[in-house]
């Protein structure tokens, strides 16, 4: 108990100072810190290991502080500024990437993502490209230089077995303390594919609409990040497998499909409404066994916090046009009377 207080008191500590003094000068490169959250797995157990109370103590305060250091990594401020900070100028630009449909090949698609320090969201789209990504970079210039540095987003195509593989890298030159990244992009993807998702990021916020897709596998590797999908129901089986860090995670699926979640998590705070807990580390929807298509999803994470709800789906609705036999129909039930004004005129 007093281990927990003395993590929680310097977590609150580092994060407050971090804030205030970012209120006033911000923290240049503060958001590379997420790369510090092994270090909290690490001292973990090294404390398991430790009986000398003060020792543990001093272990728990260490991982308070990292804690702090990687929350607050995660919370920077994404927006675009332009500023002066040491005779540099930060500026922002945007671009579209097309990656075109290929419609000889098979329809199951392969897209690894990997991300430094960004937010990157996902939907679905009627648009003529497999994916289309409309990214935001920042970039900075000294008042000396004549040339602009940029970050750049990679892409890998490659087909295998009549399938298309995607991997885009968006870590571009990232480096401590420097200014020069992508830091948004929205991805639209074709609605046509099954898609398998692998998604890597360090302090990355992922936030995918996959609920028009067809989705068979989502891979998430993430550091101090905040994660949210929302899953359709449009293929008869879809595996999630999310490891993760310091990190935040939200999964809206279907309430007609039948889900099934297996977690191995140290500190987590976990909400499953709905389910019902099989056992320790297993918890399924009342209609898992009788559901014809079915979610799994495998969690491993640090210090987490996860919640996975059920959602209705409502199908769209397509507009009725009448036809002539319904228009001359119409007509006939319409009873229309003169009203006082009509028969003065």
């Amino acid at each position: 108990m007093k281990g927990t207080k003395f993590l929680f008191g310097f977590f609150f500590i580092t994060v407050g100072t971090l804030i205030f003094i970012d209120n006033f000068n911000h923290i240049y490169g503060a958001e590379e810190l997420w790369r510090l959250w092994p270090l909290i797995l690490i001292l973990l157990g090294v404390s398991s290991l430790i009986t000398l109370a003060y020792l543990k103590n001093i272990m728990m305060s260490i991982i308070g502080i990292i804690s702090a250091l990687t929350i607050f990594s995660s919370m920077q401020d994404e927006a675009v500024y332009v500023s002066d900070y040491h005779n540099e100028k930060v500026y922002s630009t945007s671009d579209t990437t097309y990656i075109a449909y290929d419609a000889g090949l098979q329809d199951t698609t392969f897209l690894s993502i990997g991300a430094g320090a960004m937010n990157i969201d996902f939907i679905g789209s009627d648009d003529t490209s497999l994916v289309m990504i409309e990214s935001e970079k920042q970039f900075f210039q000294k008042d000396d230089e004549d040339s602009l540095s940029i970050s750049e987003l990679e892409i890998e195509k490659t087909i295998k077995n009549g399938q298309m593989h995607l991997s885009v890298d968006m870590s571009g030159n990232i480096k401590m303390f420097s200014n020069n990244k992508l830091k948004h992009a929205l991805f639209h993807l074709h609605k046509k594919p099954i898609w398998n998702l692998n998604l890597e990021g360090g302090a990355s916020s992922f936030n995918a609409d996959l609920s028009s897709l067809k989705v068979s596998n989502i891979n998430v590797g993430v550091g101090a990040s905040d994660v949210s999908l929302k899953l359709g129901n449009l293929t008869d089986s879809i595996h999630v497998d999310i490891d993760g860090g310091v990190a935040k995670f939200h999964i809206d699926i279907p309430d007609d499909i039948g889900c099934r979640i297996s977690h191995e998590s140290a500190l987590t705070n976990h909400e499953f409404p709905g389910f019902i807990q099989k056992s320790d580390l297993n918890y399924e929807t009342p209609n898992y066994q009788s559901s014809k298509k079915k979610i799994t999803i495998h969690l491993e994470t640090g210090i987490s916090s996860i919640s996975v709800k059920t959602y209705k789906q409502i199908p769209p609705v397509s507009p009725v046009m009448p036809n002539e036999g319904m228009k001359d129909s119409m007509l006939q039930k319409l009873d229309i009377k003169p009203n006082k004004q009509s028969r003065k005129l």
